[in-house]
């Protein structure tokens, strides 16, 4: 498999802290990143470890297959029985967690917006290239706080 410079998940947290992860990938245009159809999923409570490896796991995952069109339903309007993706995250907080090559792990929370994800590019946070169990966890938690749900319902 090509390696690649730059990999991101998204992760999506409920009002429980169940932990949603999608690997991202490129459709047939292979300028454009998009969320794959797999779909990790880490209950609450869990642990630093527990945490950690779904996190690398999602990752992995990353470019492991291609979407055939933009168009194809999203895994998270798949997975809650959605046709609408505002409906679809609508409780959800988004969180972008990247690697590239040149500065390793960083997450970056967001807010909300009505019309597109504002990544608080100020609050990112650069993890490195081995960050131990508790700074992604801590990292994660932070940006979970710093967050706001989609459309603020």
């Amino acid at each position: 498999m090509k390696e690649h410079d730059y990999k991101r998940i998204d992760i999506n947290v409920d009002e429980k802290g169940t932990i949603f992860a999608v690997p991202t990938g490129q459709c047939l245009n292979p300028t454009i990143i998009i969320g794959l159809n797999i779909l990790n999923i880490l209950e609450a409570p869990y642990s630093e470890s527990e945490l950690t490896q779904l996190i690398f796991k999602t990752f992995d995952q990353c470019y492991t297959e291609k979407k055939k069109n933009l168009k194809e339903p999203g895994i998270l309007l798949t997975h809650f029985g959605r046709k609408n993706y505002s409906k679809a995250v609508k409780k959800l907080k988004y969180i972008c967690f990247d690697w590239s090559k040149n500065e390793g792990y960083s997450i970056t929370p967001t807010r909300e917006d009505l019309k597109q994800n504002n990544i608080l590019e100020a609050k990112r946070k650069i993890l490195g290239f081995e960050p131990k169990d508790n700074e992604i966890a801590d990292a994660l938690k932070r940006a979970i706080e710093e967050s706001t749900t989609f459309y603020g319902h």
